[in-house]
């Protein structure tokens, strides 16, 4: 057995631990497995068995289906991620045109830096849906990542507010 397919064996094991230098050890010996084909003190972690049972194993690259419906999914949810920083893109650049003095004839900012920024949010946003793919997950990855990922994207959108007022402090 090579060290890889005792890593997968012992990381189902009850009997686990991590070592920052070695990596997963077993916590009865402190050290490496030094098993051949199956270990006499192996101990099924229920956690373990429970987790893989809600799993959704990542899709090999030839099962287009299951690649298809997480591009689906993560599509069908793109016109609800633009219309969320259109509205908080109206409401930083409202408080900014309150707070900002600026010459008649002159923008805040240039339009194409909105553009671009656009263009910037909406291929981050396709990256959730590579990340999906290529990542082990489980059924809750996809939903959380377009949380986090849209939280994090209006966070960047109200930067440039946020930096005028505390210059207004």
């Amino acid at each position: 057995m090579t060290r890889q397919e005792q890593i997968q064996f012992c990381k189902k094991c009850l009997k686990r631990k991590f070592d920052f230098e070695k990596g997963v050890i077993c916590s009865l010996t402190n050290d490496l497995a030094k098993f051949e084909e199956s270990c006499n003190d192996y101990e099924l972690d229920p956690k373990i068995t429970e987790e893989e049972k809600k799993k959704n194993y990542k899709p090999s690259r030839n099962n287009f289906k299951e690649i298809l419906e997480i591009i689906v999914w993560w599509e069908i949810r793109r016109l609800i991620y633009n219309a969320i920083l259109l509205v908080s893109g109206i409401i930083s650049l409202a408080i900014m045109e309150a707070i900002v003095e600026v010459e008649p004839g002159e923008d805040i900012f240039m339009p194409i830096t909105l553009i671009a920024f656009v263009i910037i949010c909406n291929l981050f946003y396709t990256l959730g849906w590579i990340v999906e793919i290529f990542a082990e997950k489980d059924e809750k990855f996809g939903p959380t990542l377009f949380k986090y990922g849209t939280f994090f994207s209006m966070f960047i959108i109200f930067i440039p507010t946020i930096i005028h007022l505390i210059r207004l402090i």
